[in-house]
C-alpha cells in the first residue's frame, strides 16, 4: 500500500510588474513508494530488473554514489558530465535551484545520456521521507542544504536496509557549511569539495584535473585593466522598465565592426516610441561587458550623443572610421538581465602568455566568433594546445577587468582537422549531436537483415489499403535514404483525375511523452552539412520503417484530391493508408522521362525497371511516363493559380559540393546545380497538401493549430532592393504580395539575363522570416503566408526531419478524430514549443550554410588561376566600394576599391593582377567613380567585373572568401581541379576567417520541395539568399 500525504507549500516568485516577491500557497503532494533508482534494489519494486531494461545507478560496478548540491554544478558543471565521473544522484531541490536555465537543461542531457552516464534525477521534495519543509525565515541556501543532507541519510539508511554498504559523498564548493548538518550516524556519508574529491577518485584523469584547476582558476581571477560602469540590480530596474525609461532587448554585434557597433532589438517599444527598429551601442563602454546573444537594459544616450551606423568596413589593424549613415538612437548597456550561457571555440595566440600563477598560466584566447571578445582563461596546456582549436566558458566580467573570465573545457582537436573544423562551426551554432541513447533505441522496432520490418495485419484494418489500387511512385535527390513523401495520380471514370500526396507517418511510431518523442523534439531537426547529416530521429526509423522505400510495405498519412477537368478540387480525402511504393526515382529520372527519353536509357535510370521483359518495360515505362506527364501538367496548373493569388517567386542557385568518386577527401568541383521542370513539380504538390492540411487544422482547431506564417515584407529592409531595380529604371512596388509579384515579373532588361535573376535573389532580404506559430497568438489575417500567396500554409510534408511536421500530423489525426484530442498541447505551450522549432530550425540552416562556406573555401584554395577568376555582378554600393555576386559559385561579398593609407584599385591592363595606387573614390547614385593617375572608371550595379576569388587567413576563425578587382571586362575561362580535402583544410584553417553573416529567409519553398537528406541538393537552394552583411 502507498503512502501518501500533503503539505501546504509556500512558492515565491519574483515580480518586475509589482516590483517584489509574490508568495502562492499550493498543496504538495508527498509518497513513500519513489524510486532510489539503484539497480536491483530489493526494497524498491520498480527498480527490479525483472527482464526488463533498467537505466539507473550501477549496484556493483561503483563504490559510492555522488550527490551534487547547488554550489557545486552552478560552478564545476563541465566536471560531473564528465566520462570519469559517474554514480551521480541529482535531486530535485538542487536542480530546481539552479539559476541558469542552461544549466538545468544541461542536468536533464545528463539525466536521459543512459548508457553513456550513469545519473538519475530523484524526487526528493515528493518523498515523504525526504522532504524537508522550509522553516520561517530560513535562508534558502540553507534549506537546500538541510535538504541535501535529509537525501543523503535516506539514502545510506536504504542502501544499508537493502544489503548494499555504498558511502554517499556529497561534493560541494563548501564543504565546512554542511558540518552543523551532519546526523550522528552516517559512517558512510562523506562531505567533500570538488577539488577533493576529483583529486581523490579521479587522480589518474590528467584531462580532468586541468579542467578543475582552470574553472578554479577563473572563479579566482581578478584583474585591474580598465573600469567599467557598474551594473544596476535587476530588483532597482523594474519601474524604469514599466515606463520605458530603459528598454530591454537582445543585444547582437556587427561582426564587421564587432569593436565599435552593437544593435539591441528591444522586445517591446514604450509608448510614443518613433526612433529606429534596432538600438544602437556604440564602443566597448556603452556595451558595458555585454556579449552576443545576451538580454541587456538599455537606458538611451541624450540626442545630441546619438550617432549613425558606420558606412566603412574597417580592415584589419583599423580601428574606428569617421563615416556614418544617418542617426539613429543610441544608448549604453546598464544592466544585463541574461547571460546567454554557452561554450565557445577558441585557440590560442602567438602573444597569449602573460604571466605565470602556480602552476598555470594566465593567456588570452581569441574566440572562433568573431563578435565575442577575447577571453582570458588559466591552463598548464597553452604551449601544448597552440595549434588546437580549444573550447572555452566566461564564467564571469568583473568591472574592472578588459577581458571576460572563462575556463578551459577541452580541445577539440588540431586546426585543420576536416573533423575538428566541422566540430567546431557545430558548436559555433549551439548544437550538440549526440548518439541516440539505449533507452531510445529500446523503443524502436527491432530491425535486422534476416526479420525485416512489415505491416500489423490488424492495423492495416484500420487504415485506407491503397497497394493494390495506386500506382505510388517517389521523386528524389540521388542517394536520399529517409524519403518522406512519394505521389500517385490516376484518372476517374467521370474525367476527373485524383491526385494523392502520400507521407510518412512517422506518428505511428514515435508516440507523444516517449523518449524518442523527447529526444526528437529536443533536436526539432535534422542537421545537414556539406559532407554529413545528424538526423532527428533513428536510423532504424529515419532509413528504414518510416522511410518509403521501393516494394517494400509503408504506413502512411495520405492527403488525395478528386479534382474537376480544370483541376478544381471537388472532394477531400484525409487518412492513414498503407502503401507500396513502385518506384524511387531520383529527379534526373522523372525528367528523363517527361523528356521522352528512349525506354533503354529509362531502364538504366529506375533500379526496378532493369530486370523488366521488353514487354513489361514498355507498359511499365508508358504508365510511368504519363503518370509524370498528368503529374507536370496538373502542378503547372496549381502554381499558376498561386502566383494570380500573390505568389513571389524567387530565384536561387543551388550548388553541389561534388567530392571525388573514389572517397570523401577529395573536392571536385562546385557544381550549379540545373533546375529541373519536375523540381517544380514535386515541390507545388507538397505546397498544395501543406496548404489544404493547413486550412483543415485552422477549421478544427482555431486557436490551437500549428501553422507557418510569413509577415509582408519590412519596407525599412526592402531599401536596397528598390535602390537596385531602381538602378535600371524598374519601379518595386510593396503595397501587396500581388503588386510585388508583377513588379519583380517586370524586372527585365533584354540585353542582360542575369538582371531579374540578381533582383529575383535580392528580394529576400526585404522580407522578414516565416516561422512556426500557434494560431491563438495572431489574427487569422495575420496567419497568412505572404511568399507563396496562401491564407494557410503548414509543414506537414516531411516529418522525417522536421518535428514540426510530426506535430501537425497529429493535429490532422486529431481533427478527422483518428487519435485523442486531448493529447494536444495548449496554446500557451504550443507556442513555447513553436519558438524552441524556429530556433532550432535557423541554428541548423547557420550550421549548414557555414559548413558550405567552409567547403567554398577549400575549393578556392589551391588557388589555381582559373578556377579563381570568375564573373561577378555589382548589386550594391558601400563606401569602400561594391557589394558583388558570383553567380557561377551562389557567392556573395565585398568587392574593396579602397585599401589602406587610401590607396584605390587599379584595373591592370590585362587583367593579370590587382594593382594598386593612388586616387579617390566618389559614391553616386547608382554606383561609384574611381579615379587614379592614369584615367578612371565608373562601376554601377548591375554591371559585370572580372574577379579573383582569393582565401583569407587569419588564424583564430573560420575561413572565408574575398573577392579583387582584375578588370571591368568579364571573359572568365572555366576548369575543373580536383583538391583533396584533408589537405586543403589544413592549408586554409590554420589561419582563416569566416567573414559573411547569414540571414533569414522565407525557406518554405526549400522545405516544400527537396524535403530529402541530400545534402548537396535543395537544402542548399538558399545559400544565394542566406549571406549578406547585416550584423
Amino acid at each position: 500500500e502507498v503512502g501518501l500525504a500533503a503539505r501546504e507549500k509556500e512558492i515565491r516568485f519574483s515580480s518586475f510588474r509589482r516590483r517584489g516577491t509574490v508568495s502562492v500557497v499550493r498543496e504538495h503532494y508527498l509518497r513513500d513508494d519513489i524510486s532510489c533508482k539503484v539497480e536491483f534494489c530489493p526494497l524498491c519494486t520498480n527498480c527490479k530488473a525483472g527482464g526488463k531494461r533498467n537505466e539507473g545507478l550501477p549496484g556493483a560496478s561503483i563504490s559510492h554514489y555522488i550527490i551534487p548540491d547547488v554550489s557545486a554544478l552552478g560552478e564545476y558543471m563541465e566536471i560531473f558530465e564528465s566520462p570519469a565521473v559517474s554514480g551521480l544522484i541529482m535531486l530535485q531541490t538542487v536542480v530546481a535551484g539552479i539559476k541558469s536555465r542552461r544549466h538545468r537543461s544541461r542536468v536533464l542531457d545528463l539525466v536521459s545520456s543512459y548508457p553513456h552516464k550513469h545519473c538519475v534525477l530523484f524526487s526528493n521534495e515528493h518523498h515523504l521521507e525526504t522532504y524537508t519543509e522550509r522553516e520561517e525565515k530560513e535562508d534558502l541556501t540553507q534549506w537546500q542544504r538541510r535538504s541535501v543532507m535529509s537525501a543523503a541519510v535516506w539514502y545510506i539508511n536504504h542502501l544499508e536496509a537493502g544489503m548494499s554498504k555504498k558511502a554517499i559523498i556529497i561534493v560541494t564548493k563548501t564543504p565546512e557549511d554542511y558540518y552543523m548538518y551532519n546526523p550522528a550516524r552516517t559512517e558512510r556519508l562523506m562531505v567533500m569539495s570538488v577539488g577533493d574529491y576529483v583529486r581523490a577518485f579521479c587522480s589518474d584523469q590528467r584531462e580532468l584535473l586541468l579542467l578543475y584547476e582552470s574553472i578554479t582558476a577563473s572563479l579566482q581571477d581578478s584583474s585591474t585593466q580598465c573600469t567599467y560602469d557598474e551594473h544596476i540590480s535587476v530588483s532597482s530596474l523594474s519601474k524604469e522598465l514599466s515606463t520605458g525609461e530603459i528598454i530591454q532587448g537582445i543585444i547582437r554585434v556587427n561582426k564587421f565592426r564587432s569593436k565599435d557597433e552593437a544593435f539591441v532589438s528591444p522586445s517591446s517599444y514604450p509608448p510614443g516610441w518613433g526612433g529606429e527598429l534596432d538600438i544602437l551601442i556604440h564602443g566597448l563602454t556603452n556595451r558595458n561587458r555585454a556579449i552576443h546573444d545576451d538580454l541587456v537594459a538599455v537606458r538611451l544616450l541624450p540626442k545630441s550623443e546619438w550617432r549613425g551606423r558606420g558606412s566603412i568596413l574597417p580592415q584589419d589593424g583599423e580601428d574606428d572610421v569617421s563615416e556614418f549613415a544617418h542617426v539613429m538612437a543610441t544608448g549604453q548597456v546598464v544592466a544585463i538581465l541574461e547571460r546567454r550561457p554557452r561554450e565557445y571555440v577558441a585557440s590560442f595566440t602567438q602573444e597569449s602568455s602573460e604571466h605565470s600563477s602556480g602552476r598555470c598560466e594566465r593567456v588570452l584566447v581569441c574566440p572562433y566568433d568573431v563578435r565575442v571578445p577575447k577571453i582570458r582563461i588559466c591552463t598548464r596546456q597553452s604551449e601544448e594546445l597552440k595549434n588546437h582549436r580549444i573550447v572555452v566558458c566566461i564564467d564571469s566580467w568583473p568591472g574592472d577587468s578588459q577581458y571576460p573570465i572563462g575556463h578551459f573545457v577541452r580541445s577539440i582537436g588540431p586546426i585543420g582537422d576536416i573533423d575538428t573544423e566541422t566540430s567546431a562551426l557545430l558548436i559555433e551554432h549551439g548544437i550538440t549531436i549526440t548518439p541516440f541513447s539505449k533507452a531510445v533505441l529500446d523503443e524502436l522496432p527491432m530491425v535486422t537483415m534476416e526479420t525485416p520490418w512489415d505491416v500489423d495485419p490488424e492495423e492495416v484494418q484500420s487504415r485506407w489499403d491503397l497497394r493494390h489500387t495506386h500506382l505510388v511512385f517517389s521523386i528524389d535527390p540521388e542517394g536520399c535514404e529517409d524519403v518522406d513523401d512519394a505521389l500517385s495520380v490516376r484518372y476517374l471514370q467521370d474525367g476527373g483525375v485524383e491526385l494523392g500526396v502520400h507521407i510518412s507517418d512517422v506518428s505511428y511510431f514515435v508516440k507523444p511523452g516517449t523518449l524518442t518523442d523527447i529526444e526528437a523534439q529536443r533536436r526539432s531537426t535534422t542537421v545537414y552539412l556539406a559532407d554529413r547529416r545528424y538526423d532527428m530521429l533513428p536510423a532504424v526509423l529515419s532509413a528504414n520503417v518510416c522511410s518509403l522505400l521501393s516494394n517494400v510495405n509503408r504506413y502512411a498519412v495520405s492527403t488525395i484530391w478528386e479534382l474537376d477537368k480544370d483541376f478544381v478540387v471537388t472532394k477531400l480525402w484525409y487518412g492513414r493508408t498503407v502503401i507500396r511504393s513502385a518506384y524511387k526515382m531520383t529527379y534526373e529520372a522523372a525528367q528523363a522521362l517527361f523528356d521522352g527519353i528512349p525506354m533503354e536509357t529509362i531502364r538504366n535510370m529506375v533500379p526496378e525497371l532493369r530486370d523488366k521483359s521488353p514487354d513489361q518495360l514498355q507498359d511499365k515505362v508508358r504508365e510511368l511516363r504519363q503518370a509524370v506527364h498528368s503529374l507536370v501538367t496538373i502542378a503547372s496548373v496549381l502554381k499558376d493559380r498561386r502566383f494570380q493569388q500573390g505568389g513571389v517567386e524567387l530565384e536561387g542557385i543551388e550548388i553541389k559540393v561534388h567530392f571525388g568518386d573514389r572517397d570523401q577527401n577529395e573536392i571536385d568541383d562546385l557544381i550549379p546545380k540545373e533546375g529541373l521542370r519536375v523540381h517544380e513539380t514535386v515541390a507545388e504538390c507538397m505546397i498544395f497538401a501543406n496548404h489544404w492540411v493547413a486550412k483543415r487544422l485552422w477549421e478544427s482547431f482555431p486557436t490551437n493549430s500549428l501553422l507557418r506564417y510569413h509577415p509582408p515584407p519590412n519596407r525599412a529592409n526592402a531599401a536596397s532592393l528598390t535602390k537596385l531595380a531602381a538602378s535600371k529604371g524598374f519601379v518595386i512596388d510593396l503595397s501587396s504580395n500581388k503588386s510585388f509579384a508583377d513588379s519583380l515579373d517586370k524586372c527585365v532588361d533584354k540585353n542582360d539575363p542575369s538582371v531579374n535573376m540578381i533582383i529575383r535573389s535580392m528580394a529576400v532580404f526585404a522580407m522578414k522570416p516565416a516561422e512556426y506559430v500557434c494560431t491563438g497568438t495572431l489574427t487569422p489575417e495575420e496567419l497568412a503566408h505572404y511568399g507563396l500567396g496562401l491564407d494557410f500554409y503548414t509543414h506537414f510534408t516531411s516529418p522525417i526531419r522536421r518535428y514540426a511536421d510530426v506535430m501537425v500530423h497529429r493535429q490532422l489525426l486529431s481533427a478527422m478524430c483518428v487519435e485523442n484530442k486531448l493529447s494536444l498541447p495548449p496554446c500557451n505551450e504550443l507556442q513555447h514549443l513553436c519558438d524552441h522549432m524556429n530556433k532550432q530550425h535557423n541554428t541548423a540552416k547557420f550550421a549548414q550554410m557555414a559548413s558550405t562556406e567552409l567547403y567554398q573555401c577549400l575549393y578556392f584554395a589551391q588557388k589555381h588561376r582559373d578556377r579563381c577568376l570568375c564573373e561577378a555582378v555589382i548589386y550594391d554600393v558601400r563606401a569602400y566600394g561594391v557589394m558583388v555576386m558570383v553567380p557561377r559559385y551562389g557567392l556573395r561579398g565585398p568587392l574593396r576599391l579602397r585599401g589602406k593609407s587610401g590607396l584605390v584599385v587599379c584595373p591592370s591592363n590585362d587583367g593579370s593582377g590587382v594593382v594598386f595606387g593612388k586616387g579617390t573614390l566618389e559614391i553616386t547614385q547608382t554606383g561609384v567613380r574611381v579615379k587614379y593617375e592614369e584615367g578612371e572608371y565608373q562601376l554601377n550595379m548591375l554591371d559585370h567585373v572580372k574577379v579573383m576569388v582569393c582565401v583569407e587567413n587569419k588564424v583564430a576563425h573560420a575561413a572565408s572568401l574575398e573577392f579583387q578587382l582584375l578588370s571591368t571586362t568579364p571573359v572568365i575561362p572555366e576548369t575543373k581541379q580536383t583538391t583533396s580535402k584533408n589537405e586543403l583544410v589544413k592549408s586554409v584553417t590554420e589561419e582563416t576567417s569566416l567573414n559573411y553573416s547569414a540571414h533569414h529567409c522565407i525557406g518554405d519553398l526549400e522545405n516544400a520541395s527537396f524535403n530529402q537528406s541530400s545534402a548537396s541538393l535543395y537544402l542548399l537552394l538558399h545559400q544565394l539568399y542566406t549571406l549578406s552583411l547585416a550584423p
